[in-house]
């Protein structure tokens, strides 16, 4: 008897399912962890949500352009590349997430939150300029911050 390609993939897929279930290897959604700054899941396993428009969402080179991402979690996204023109970011948590050559013209960022783990495409005085706040993710952030700011060297 021959098996198609098609039905040896889903019954596969089946047990595989099945196997990792079985073994408790199953993938909970991954959360960002302010402390590490990196996203893990309940068994303490780094990794991202490809194409999840959330926290650890994994966008890169996504085209969510003119997207109404207004007030969403995107803390420890990574939006590297992704074509976020015209998109409406006002209010969303972008704390710890990657934004490197991420096409961002045209896009409300006003009262987009952001901190020192977040990797901006503009500088800090830019963010100022569109409205973004600054929250840090601690007072010793805050203090390094400050320092910095001052050109003072640690």
């Amino acid at each position: 008897m021959k098996t198609s390609p098609k039905t040896f993939l889903v019954a596969l897929t089946l047990v595989s399912a099945f196997a990792t279930s079985a073994l408790g290897l199953e993938t909970a959604p991954y959360k960002y962890n302010p402390r590490s700054a990196r996203c893990v899941n309940g068994q303490g396993l780094q990794g991202m949500r490809p194409g999840f428009k959330g926290s650890c969402g994994d966008l890169w080179g996504a085209d969510l352009q003119g997207s109404d991402l207004e007030g969403s979690d995107l803390t420890g996204a990574n939006l590297s590349r992704a074509n976020l023109k015209n998109a409406k970011l006002s209010g969303a948590n972008l704390s710890g997430a990657h934004m490197l050559l991420t096409q961002i013209q045209g896009a409300d960022l006003s009262g987009a939150i952001y901190n020192e783990r977040t990797v901006l495409p503009f500088a800090r005085s830019e963010a100022e300029k569109r409205g973004m706040i600054y929250k840090p993710t601690s007072d010793k952030a805050r203090q390094l911050l400050l320092q910095l700011e001052q050109g003072k060297t640690l």
